[in-house]
């Protein structure tokens, strides 16, 4: 009898000896979550219940527990790897089963599809044309084709001039000649073939008081 409750206890300790093992098997594993051996005792008892001076027969593994705390989080350079910092899972489409995993590494198919590395596809919201994000839920595409360009139609600018600046030296304006006017700045416009210009403004203080005038070129011409 003495040699079965030991050898139980011998059982019971390699079990949790596997448990720890796994663990630092896949401490590098993303998404992984440790497990932990739970321990009961154990009683060969007749009929009902327990006698108070019953001596237990050993000790077996009542379950391994998985443990869902918060691993650390890791930037990886590639921009599709996601992480969930909190409760929940990434839903996946495995040819028609959802399944669900905390492991992040993501990549493109194909077909521009957000898959991991058995081809399961990340599942999300969908959103339209604008950016609304809708209720149905569904596979995550990138499309892959390239897009048609689209030409700038507007330029915002935030401007701080100088109120006491003199009117220039030279008149009247030239962008050829620097002492024609105060201050430049210059900015990257695209037409509609997207082809790139650029947009140069030329500040040019008056004599009024706070009045400037504004000239701009595209690629050097009026």
């Amino acid at each position: 009898m003495s040699f079965s409750i030991a050898l139980t206890g011998i059982n019971a300790a390699t079990a949790d000896l596997d448990t720890i093992s796994n663990n630092i098997a896949n401490s590098n594993t993303v998404g992984f979550k440790g497990s932990r051996a739970e321990f009961a005792d154990l009683y060969a008892a007749q009929g009902i219940g327990i006698s108070t001076n019953t001596i237990g027969s050993g000790v077996q593994v009542a379950s391994i527990n998985q443990i869902f705390s918060q691993g650390a989080l890791n930037f990886t350079g590639n921009p599709l790897d996601l992480a969930i910092n909190g409760e929940g899972f990434f839903r996946l489409n495995d040819n028609g089963s959802i399944v669900y995993t905390r492991a992040g590494i993501f990549g493109l198919d194909a077909e521009g599809f957000i898959v991991n590395s058995e081809g399961q596809r990340l599942t999300g919201f969908q959103a339209d044309a604008s950016g609304q994000v809708g209720n149905v839920i569904g596979d995550l595409q990138i499309p892959t084709d390239d897009m048609a360009p689209s030409a700038t139609s507007k330029v915002d600018a935030v401007l701080n001039l100088d109120a006491t600046a003199a009117e220039p030296a030279v008149t009247p304006f030239d962008p050829a000649d620097p002492q024609s006017y105060n201050y430049s700045t210059a900015v990257t416009l695209y037409d509609s073939l997207g082809i790139s210009h650029t947009l140069t403004l030329y500040f040019v203080k008056t004599a009024n008081a706070n009045e400037w005038e504004l000239h701009a070129t595209v690629d050097g011409t009026d």
